[in-house]
């Protein structure tokens, strides 16, 4: 008897501990493929907005170059002429108001004279000129409708042009390319120049074209892209300097001498872009070898879950940016 009651607890037992286990297991598949369904998910819009934004990028990028070429063919052609600064002045702001996303377009001539177009953020634009002289002071004029000079506002020692980095990159490439990203004071935002030597019919330098790509036409797109609460995207350098990104945040600050500084995206003011930067920090920028390389990682972060996917786009040899995408899981499943 005592036999029999034992075997039917062994029996009990072994039904339960059946029971429990499959349910275990049907609770972990369930978790599991619950799991690989927000992954599938995340990393399907994570594409979505990185081809999004590389077609923006390079679209908007394209524009700096073209003008360069328009202005050279100008230039070479004879349609302007260089002894005439009020014909070069207006030329340069008619290519401002022509094309609405550059930042400014400018000529600087190996004999040091500099004129430029520009269009600061938030704010009219402005002539800026060299004489040509000894004196490397760059002046500063409000402009009228057809971009005169009218009045001069201040002056601005700044030296030889020809040995801004700017000048030095066109002229020892011998051929379009691009400066490095870089905090523009005259702007007031990060840009980024194309820029072109130009050559005379014996082949000595006349000078050199620059036009500028002006980083808040791609902030702005970045802030419309978000579909969903707690979604942040940004892009940054390899030297991790935030370049856009798809919140409110700055990828500069200004210092207490009106300067333009870069900011680290490892000591942003959000802490989402902070905690996701450091995340991608830790992996390592060289594993990012190629545009295919994905970087995925969860994380937490105050109490809530997140997904982080990131992966360099090359926009040209020398400008490769990181692009991550941060989803908040809570949002993600609903």
């Amino acid at each position: 008897m005592n036999i029999k009651i034992k075997l039917s607890y062994a029996l009990v037992l072994l039904y339960i501990l059946l029971i429990s286990v499959t349910v275990a297991f049907i609770g972990w598949i369930s978790y599991q493929t619950g799991r690989e369904a927000l992954n599938n998910l995340a990393s399907q819009l994570w594409h979505q907005r990185v081809e999004r934004i590389t077609d923006q990028a390079n679209s908007l990028l394209s524009i700096p170059p073209l003008v360069n070429k328009i202005n050279k063919n100008i230039i070479q052609s004879g349609l302007l002429d260089l002894d005439k600064d009020d014909e070069i002045e207006r030329y340069f702001f008619r290519q401002l108001q022509t094309f609405p996303t550059i930042a400014f377009t400018l000529f600087a001539q190996d004999s040091n004279r500099y004129f430029a177009s520009i269009r600061p953020k938030d704010s009219s634009p402005i002539l800026l000129r060299m004489d040509g002289d000894d004196t490397g002071d760059l002046k500063f004029f409000k402009v009228d409708e057809l971009g005169s000079p009218i009045e001069l506002t201040h002056s601005l020692h700044i030296g030889d042009l020809r040995q801004r980095p700017w000048y030095r990159e066109a002229k020892n490439s011998g051929e379009p390319s691009w400066t490095n990203i870089y905090p523009s004071n005259a702007s007031k935002d990060l840009s980024l120049t194309a820029v072109s030597p130009v050559y005379d019919d014996s082949g000595e330098l006349t000078g050199v074209l620059g036009t500028a790509f002006q980083f808040n036409h791609l902030h702005q797109f970045l802030r419309k892209l978000p579909s969903r609460d707690g979604e942040v995207i940004f892009l940054m350098e390899e030297t991790k300097n935030l370049v856009s990104t798809s919140t409110e945040d700055r990828s500069y600050r200004i210092n207490e001498k009106g300067k333009l500084i870069r900011v680290n995206a490892t000591n942003s003011s959000n802490e989402l872009i902070r905690a996701a930067a450091k995340a991608i920090e830790n992996y390592g920028f060289e594993k990012f070898s190629s545009n295919s390389d994905v970087f995925s990682k969860r994380f937490y972060l105050a109490g809530s879950t997140y997904f982080l996917q990131s992966s360099k786009i090359s926009i040209h040899k020398n400008i490769n940016l990181i692009v991550s995408v941060v989803l908040s899981e809570t949002e993600l499943v609903g």
